[in-house]
C-alpha cells in the first residue's frame, strides 16, 4: 500500500482496492445515537456516535456539511442522521465491530471536493427576451406523468406558453421523470425500453430560413448502449427536413443540420453537461458555434435550411425506434436570437449552479465500511457526485450496507467484501455508468430499474431480488454467478447491436444464471424486452423454481447448459425464446413449458423427458424445432390457432421427430414448415380440433392411430399422410 492525498485528505491506494480513505487529521467528535446531536462542518473532523442520548436525533450543522468520517460505535441504540435536505460530504462512514445499526435519510451523501460551484444566478439571468420555450425539469409543477411514472405533458415556461407545452406523439410513449436524480432535481430519462420515447411541442417555434438561434441544453448520455442520444431536435420533421440537433455520440459531442455536423472528437464526461449551441455570429446567418459546460468547443459554417417544426426530445422523428440511445435531458432553452457572449456565459452558469455541473471533472471517494454483521448500514438519502467530481464509492467490512436513495454517482464502485445492496423503490430508477470491482457481492431489490452500463471484474455474485435489471454489456454482470429471485428480472434489452444496419446483437453473457418465478410484473424473470435478436444471450440458465421468461424478441441459451431443475418453464412475450445446442438436464415428469405468447424453439439439443412431460402452446403461440436429431418424447398441446413450426432450412427428413402425443383442441392447429423446413409426427395426434398445413416445407404424419376429430387442409408445401388412419377420425369417416 502507498499513502498519499486527495483533496487535501490522507488517503491509502492498494493495487487490489483501489483508494481508501485513511485517517482524520483534526478534532474527535463524540455524538450521542438517540441526540441531540450536530455534526459539524469540519473536513478534518471524526464524529464518533458512542452514547445513548435521550432524543432529538443527528442533525448536520450546515448545507453542505464536510467531515472527514462519521463512526458509530455506540452498541445499545440505533442511530439516526437526518440530513434535512441537506449534504453531508464525508470520506468515510462506518460502523464499529461491536456498533449498531446506522441510517442516513432525507438528503444527499457525497465526499469532500476540492471545487466550488460557480457565481451563477439564482434564476434565470434578465435577458434581452424570454426564451421561446423552456423546459424545466426540477419545476416539479410543470411535469405531469402518468401512472407508469412517465411523462404525459411538460409544460413550456417560455413566452409562447403552452403553445410549445410539450405532449407524447403518437407513435411514442413518454420519458420516464426520475424525481431527485440530480442535484435533488428531477430529470426526463429515455430508458432504452421498447416503444420508442420522446416528447414534442403541440406548436412550433416559428423559427424558419436563416432566423438565428441559441439553445442550451442539460444532458447526459447513458452508455448502456453504443446508440447516439439525440436530445433536442429543433426545426424537423418526419420527413428528415432537419435544421439542427444536439446529439451525444459514443465518441463524440455533434451539433448537427442536415448538410452538416459540429462533432467534437471527444465524448463529453460522464454525467450531465450543458451543451450551448448559437447561430448567427457576428451577424452571419449560417455561422454557429458550440460550447460544453461554458467552454467553447468549435465553430463552423453551416448551411442552415429551417422547417418550423415542433420542437423534439429525446428522440429522433426520422429513425427507427431502437437508433437513439437513453439518456436525460434536465433542463432546454430556445431562444430566437442570438446571445451576446456575457448572457450566454451567464444562462452557463446559472445552468451550471443549478445542477452542479463543473468545466473541468475530479475524482474523490466515499468509503461505506461496515464491521458488524449484525448491524446494516443504510443510506436512505441520494448518493450523488460532488460539484467538479465524479464520486467514487467503496464499500468494505463484513456488514451489509445498503443504498437506498437517488444514486448519482458516476466514479467507479468497489465492493471489497460482503454484500452491497441497491434498493430502488418503484418509480426510482439507476443507470451505473462506472465499473464495479471487487470481491464482494452487488443485490439489487426494490421496484425501481437499474441499469449496469460497463463490462465490470466485480466477482462476488449478483442477487436480484426485486425490480428489473438491465446488462447493458458483455461483463456488466461481473464474473460470478447471478441468483434470480422471485419478484426479480435480468433484461438484456440494452445490449449492443451489430453495426448499423441492425441484423443481430452482439449479447454474450458467460455467468451462471438461476432463475424463479414471474419477475416484478408477472412477465418473466429472465427477459430481452429490445427489438434486437440476441441469439447467443446466455450460455447456463438452471431454474430453482417455476419460472416465466419474457422475450420481445428473440434470444437464446447457447452452447452450454440448460437445467430445467424439475419445474415448468413458461414463455410470455411475442418474441422467441430459444435452447440451442446445450445439455439439458432434469427433465421430470413435473417439467413443462407452457408458451403463452411467442415461440419457445427447440434447436440441436436433446430434451430428454417422456410423455410425461408436457409443451403447451395458446392461441397464437408455438414451438418451432430446428435441426433436432433427438426425437422429442414430450406430449404437445396445441390450442386453437396454435403452431408447429419446422424451419431446419436444408429439407433434411431425418430431423424434427415429435415422437410424444399430440392433443389438438377445438378448432384448428396450424402445421407451419418454412421453407426448406420439414418435420414428422410419429406420436399419436388427437383432441377435438383439425390441423391446417401452410407454409412452403414438408409435414409428415406417421401414426395410423391418430384419432382428432377436425378436418385437415392444406394451403402450401406437402403433407404427407403415411397410412390408412394418419389423418384422424374424420378422414377414416369419409
Amino acid at each position: 500500500p502507498a499513502w498519499f492525498t486527495v483533496n487535501g485528505q490522507p488517503a491509502l491506494y492498494d493495487a487490489a482496492l483501489g483508494v481508501l480513505a485513511a485517517s482524520a487529521t483534526g478534532p474527535t467528535v463524540s455524538l450521542s445515537a438517540l441526540g441531540p446531536s450536530v455534526i459539524p462542518d469540519d473536513a478534518t473532523a471524526a464524529a464518533v456516535i458512542d452514547a445513548a442520548g435521550t432524543a432529538g436525533g443527528i442533525t448536520l450543522a450546515a448545507d453542505p456539511t464536510r467531515l472527514f468520517s462519521l463512526t458509530q460505535q455506540h452498541a445499545a441504540d440505533p442511530a439516526a442522521v437526518d440530513l434535512g435536505g441537506q449534504t453531508l460530504a464525508a470520506s468515510l462512514v462506518a460502523i464499529g465491530a461491536a456498533g449498531n445499526s446506522l441510517t442516513l435519510a432525507n438528503g444527499t451523501l457525497n465526499a469532500p471536493s476540492a471545487q466550488t460551484p460557480p457565481g451563477g444566478a439564482a434564476a434565470l439571468p434578465a435577458l434581452p427576451a424570454a426564451p421561446l420555450a423552456w423546459y424545466d425539469l426540477a419545476d416539479a409543477a410543470t411535469v405531469t406523468t402518468n401512472a407508469d411514472g412517465r411523462i404525459a405533458l411538460l409544460a413550456n415556461k417560455g413566452s409562447l406558453g403552452n403553445a410549445l407545452d410539450a405532449v407524447v406523439p403518437g407513435d411514442r410513449i413518454g420519458p420516464r421523470y426520475v424525481p431527485g436524480a440530480v442535484n435533488g432535481l428531477g430529470v426526463a430519462r429515455a430508458d432504452g425500453m421498447a416503444p420508442p420515447q420522446g416528447l414534442a411541442s403541440l406548436g412550433t417555434p416559428g423559427i424558419a430560413g436563416k432566423a438565428p438561434r441559441t439553445t442550451f441544453l442539460v444532458v447526459a448520455r447513458h452508455p448502456v448502449s453504443q446508440n447516439n442520444f439525440y436530445a433536442l431536435y429543433l426545426g424537423s420533421d418526419a420527413g428528415n427536413n432537419q435544421d439542427f440537433s444536439i446529439c451525444e455520440r459514443p465518441t463524440a459531442t455533434s451539433f448537427s443540420t442536415k448538410a452538416n455536423d459540429l462533432d467534437i472528437t471527444v465524448p463529453s464526461p460522464a454525467g450531465h453537461n450543458v451543451l450551448t449551441f448559437i447561430s448567427g455570429l457576428n451577424d452571419t446567418p449560417d455561422a454557429g458555434a458550440g460550447y460544453r459546460n461554458g467552454t467553447l468547443l468549435g465553430t463552423k459554417t453551416f448551411a442552415f435550411a429551417t422547417v418550423d417544426a415542433p420542437i423534439r426530445l429525446l428522440h429522433r422523428p426520422n429513425t427507427a425506434a431502437n437508433f437513439s440511445g437513453p439518456g436525460d435531458v434536465a433542463e432546454a432553452l430556445v431562444f430566437n436570437y442570438t446571445l451576446s457572449d456575457t448572457d450566454r456565459a451567464a444562462v452557463e452558469a446559472y445552468l451550471m449552479q443549478k445542477w452542479q455541473i463543473a468545466a473541468q471533472r475530479d475524482e474523490t471517494l466515499l468509503s461505506l465500511r461496515n464491521d458488524n454483521p449484525a448491524a446494516e448500514l443504510a443510506v436512505a438519502a441520494g448518493v450523488a457526485d460532488a460539484y467538479g467530481t465524479h464520486l467514487a464509492l467503496a464499500k468494505s467490512g463484513p456488514g451489509d450496507v445498503t443504498l437506498g436513495g437517488p444514486l448519482g454517482f458516476t466514479g467507479s464502485l468497489l465492493i471489497q467484501d460482503g454484500l452491497l445492496t441497491l434498493d430502488l423503490p418503484a418509480g426510482q430508477n439507476a443507470v451505473m455508468s462506472a465499473t464495479v470491482s471487487g470481491p464482494g457481492t452487488l443485490r439489487k431489490t426494490g421496484a425501481g430499474d437499474l441499469a449496469l452500463a460497463r463490462p465490470s471484474p466485480y466477482s462476488g455474485g449478483t442477487l436480484i431480488q426485486g425490480g428489473t435489471l438491465y446488462a447493458g454489456q458483455n461483463g456488466s454482470l461481473g464474473i460470478g454467478p447471478v441468483s434470480i429471485a422471485n419478484g426479480g428480472a435480468l433484461d438484456i434489452a440494452n445490449a449492443p447491436a451489430t453495426a448499423f444496419p441492425v441484423t443481430a446483437g452482439t449479447a454474450s453473457i458467460a455467468n451462471p444464471i438461476t432463475a424463479e418465478g414471474t419477475g416484478p410484473d408477472g412477465l418473466g424473470a429472465l427477459r430481452h424486452s429490445g427489438g434486437i435478436s440476441q441469439i447467443n444471450a446466455f450460455k447456463n440458465v438452471t431454474l430453482t423454481d417455476d419460472t416465466a421468461v419474457y422475450s420481445a424478441s428473440r434470444f437464446d441459451v447457447r452452447g452450454g447448459t440448460f437445467d430445467f431443475g424439475g419445474h415448468a418453464l413458461t414463455v410470455n412475450g411475442g418474441g422467441e425464446f430459444s435452447v440451442v445446442q446445450s445439455a439439458v438436464s432434469n427433465v421430470t415428469a413435473a417439467t413443462s413449458v407452457q408458451i403463452a405468447d411467442g415461440t419457445f424453439r427447440f434447436e440441436q439439443s436433446d430434451f430428454q423427458g417422456s410423455a410425461a412431460t408436457v409443451a403447451d402452446a395458446a392461441t397464437g403461440a408455438g414451438i418451432c424445432l430446428h435441426q433436432m436429431t433427438a426425437p422429442l418424447l414430450w406430449s404437445l398441446q396445441l390450442a386453437d390457432n396454435a403452431y408447429f413450426r419446422a424451419n431446419n432450412g436444408n429439407m433434411d427428413t431425418n430431423l424434427n421427430v415429435w415422437a410424444g402425443p399430440v392433443s389438438l383442441a377445438a378448432g384448428t392447429s396450424r402445421l407451419n414448415a418454412l421453407p426448406g423446413g420439414t418435420a414428422a409426427i410419429t406420436g399419436t395426434v388427437g383432441g377435438d380440433g383439425g390441423l391446417f398445413k401452410e407454409g412452403e416445407g414438408w409435414f409428415w404424419l406417421f401414426n395410423p392411430a391418430n384419432t382428432y376429430a377436425g378436418a385437415t387442409s392444406v394451403t402450401q408445401g406437402n403433407l404427407y399422410a403415411v397410412a390408412p388412419g394418419t389423418l384422424g377420425a374424420q378422414a377414416a369417416a369419409g
